[in-house]
C-alpha cells in the first residue's frame, strides 16, 4: 500500500471593507491587485501584509478624501493600510 501526507497550512486573513461615497464617481484600485471596486465592496488579504489603495475619479469628479482607517490621507494620494487586522475605508468622490 502506498501512504500519502497531506500537509495543511493556513493563512490568517483579514479583510478591507471599502465604501464609496459623494456625489461623484471613481474607482478605487488596489496593491496587491485584485479586480477594482467602483461600488462598495470589501476583500481579503493575508494577516500582516500592507495593501495601498488608490482612488482615481471619474471624469467632472475628483477625489475630495478619505475616512475610516485612512482617515488623515491626503485626498488624491494612496492609503497605505497595514493589515494586522481587519479596516473599514471611506472614500469620497465629488463633482
Amino acid at each position: 500500500s502506498v501512504w500519502v501526507v497531506v500537509t495543511a497550512v493556513f493563512v490568517p486573513t483579514r479583510t478591507v471593507g471599502l465604501d464609496l461615497r459623494g456625489s461623484g464617481a471613481g474607482v478605487v484600485s488596489w496593491d496587491p491587485v485584485v479586480a477594482d471596486c467602483a461600488e462598495d465592496c470589501w476583500r481579503r488579504f493575508d494577516l500582516g501584509s500592507k495593501v495601498t489603495l488608490v482612488a482615481t475619479p471619474a471624469a467632472g469628479s475628483y477625489v475630495s478624501g478619505w475616512g475610516g482607517d485612512c482617515a488623515g490621507t491626503a485626498a488624491g494620494k494612496p492609503c497605505v493600510l497595514d493589515m494586522d487586522s481587519s479596516r473599514d475605508v471611506t472614500v469620497y468622490f465629488r463633482t
